[in-house]
């Protein structure tokens, strides 16, 4: 797995972007760790994991 460390702008854009599409509340993506937050954004915008 790799590491994924994001800047604090880029994890409150994940934030933002992640709630604004799913409809879920921002705190659901507030508790996760930059790795998470990540995938979680690239699933919702349909952003294809590069190998």
């Amino acid at each position: 797995m790799d590491e994924v460390i994001l800047t604090t702008d880029e994890r409150s854009n994940y934030i933002s972007l992640c709630a604004l599409i799913s409809g879920y509340d921002v705190s659901c993506y507030e508790k996760m760790n930059d790795y998470m937050l990540e995938k979680e954004y690239r699933h919702l915008n349909g952003i294809k994991e590069e190998n």
